[in-house]
């Protein structure tokens, strides 16, 4: 099985699982259901890539992680677990954009750097809500923005330094 495959399995069990552990810690059972069936709600996604099903799948885990969130549950469990929801639905869409395409470099080269793109923009989204896991950290929105605009920057950055090479 390719990396690819296996990522979008693994983000795919941690997008059900995470909001269904933040609503079982907390004692909200009636909670836990809805976030297991979300994860089932994956497979016809999987199933049917080119329809509104992986669309309707990430809307469905990220309200549940919303709604999580709102209700004062574990944040981190639900940042990560609409984070998982947000590269699976990624993931599920690259699957169905190279299922037809003949192996070869481009396409691993396209791959790659999909894979990477996905990997920076985890990173960085995990970065922006460390802030928020600290504690009630209470941020002016120009500040935000500003910290926002940093964060696109030296991503920017990155992404250059990958398309040269990794070359100095």
């Amino acid at each position: 099985m390719s990396m690819r495959k296996t990522a979008l399995i693994l983000c795919l069990i941690i997008a059900a699982l995470s909001p269904a552990a933040g609503f079982a810690l907390a004692g909200i059972y009636t909670g836990v259901v809805p976030s297991l069936l979300a994860g089932l709600l994956w497979l016809p996604a999987r199933k049917y890539p080119h329809s509104w099903m992986p669309s309707i799948s990430l809307t469905v885990s990220t309200a549940l992680a919303a709604a999580g969130v709102l209700n004062g549950l574990s944040f981190i469990l639900m940042i990560i677990g609409a984070g998982a929801a947000l590269a699976g639905w990624d993931l599920l869409l690259l699957n169905a954009e190279l299922e037809n395409t003949q192996p070869g470099e481009k396409t691993r080269q396209y791959e790659s750097r999909h894979m990477q793109t996905l990997a920076l923009a985890v990173i960085f989204g995990i970065l922006a809500a460390l802030p928020r896991y600290a504690g009630n950290l209470q941020i002016p929105f120009f500040v935000m923005i500003i910290l926002i605009a940093i964060m696109l920057f030296a991503l920017d950055r990155i992404w250059g330094f990958l398309n040269k090479g990794g070359k100095l």
